[in-house]
């Protein structure tokens, strides 16, 4: 049996080909054949399957073109896509929703800005690659990596629940001892010119707007507690000056000694199927404060005391009060072990191996 993967680009760093390099690994133990289908920037040798075929890509349209073509070369090969493809057999659906995520968007948006973003082409593309894959294809099956993506194609699209499997997101950290947490505390802390006892909230993402930089940075003009400060790692546009006590560091490859110095992470997201980065900051041991547009809220739901959920719309007062609460707790170290327990690598990986064996 052959196993075609679609996914577009390559990210040293990114979570996804983790993912992908674990899971390939485990079919090819297996004996299953394996083949990705690339636009080009995936390096040969990251790839541990048998074939990687380059394929063009101007366009999410394009790509999804030229991997139907290429299908027909691999008569009764599987093909699970990362990407919006109609004759994708299984599905991944890693960035959720697009009708879902614009929906949510709207909601903080002028009219006018809703109709312009819907104009563009990326949008438009999506939209419609999005509704031929889950509404023209009866053989899909589709992996959510939250309840809360089952629901919008469920609500959205009338996909039948029992083409839908739920499969958390995964991440195994390297282990660290005591004075590798105390060392970055200090060094990070020093950097930055952050008083050795101050607490730390950290941020890390790209993509602001959506990940709610600025009603977090708002939240810290209203905090009680004046000696907390704010370090927002990765890139974005801000459209305001921020706040005193706020540090940007821009994006790092590796965000490892900052979750280690940090006390508390925060990410106020209007939309994130399941966020790695809560999950990456649950395994260095710090509390998470997300909203209701975040499926790692779940996890949360399912291991009290690890964070706290806050709904949309995005209040800076609601953030400044769950802060000042959190922001002096201790951490629940043994709640966040049994969080992150729950969502390892491995676990995800052997879940998606279960799931493909029986598709098969």
């Amino acid at each position: 049996m052959k196993i075609l993967f679609a996914r577009r680009g390559y990210s040293s760093s990114g979570g996804a080909e983790r993912y992908l390099i674990r899971l390939v690994s485990g079919l090819r133990d297996r004996g299953i054949e394996t083949t990705l289908l690339n636009d080009g920037p995936w390096p040969a040798e990251k790839w541990p399957g048998n074939d990687l075929v380059n394929l063009p890509s101007g366009s999410p349209a394009q790509f999804s073109a030229a991997v139907t073509r290429e299908r027909q070369k691999h008569p009764g090969a599987l093909l699970f896509s990362f990407e919006r493809i109609p004759c994708s057999n299984v599905f991944r659906a890693g960035d959720g929703v697009h009708a879902a995520y614009l929906e949510r968007l709207s909601g903080e948006c002028s009219r006018f800005a809703n109709w312009f973003r819907r104009t563009r082409r990326r949008h438009r593309e999506t939209l419609t690659l999005e509704r031929q894959l889950f509404t023209e294809n009866p053989a899909l099956h589709i992996i959510c990596n939250s309840n809360l993506v089952a629901r919008e194609l469920k609500t959205l699209f009338s996909f039948p629940e029992e083409r839908l499997t739920t499969i958390y997101n995964g991440f195994t950290p390297k282990p660290w001892q005591a004075d590798e947490r105390e060392t970055a505390r200090q060094e990070i802390r020093t950097s930055l010119g952050i008083p050795q006892n101050a607490p730390i909230v950290l941020f890390v993402g790209s993509g602001w707007k959506r990940k709610g930089v600025e009603p977090l940075a708002e939240a810290f003009r209203l905090l009680r507690n004046q000696e907390a400060h704010l370090v927002i790692v990765g890139k974005g546009r801000l459209k305001q000056a921020l706040p005193p006590r706020t540090h940007l560091v821009g994006p790092v490859d590796d965000p490892r000694p900052y979750f280690l110095a940090a006390d508390l992470f925060a990410l106020p997201t209007l939309y994130d199927p399941f966020s790695n980065a809560c999950l990456e900051a649950a395994a260095f041991g710090l509390p998470v404060l997300t909203t209701d547009g975040n499926g790692f809220g779940e996890a949360i739901g399912r291991f009290p005391g690890t964070g706290e959920v806050i709904p949309v719309p995005r209040r800076p007062q609601l953030w400044a009060e769950a802060i000042d609460t959190w922001v002096g707790k201790p951490h629940p170290t043994g709640a966040l072990r049994k969080l992150v327990d729950a969502h390892t690598i491995d676990r995800n990986v052997e879940e998606t191996i279960a799931l493909l064996t029986k598709l098969i």
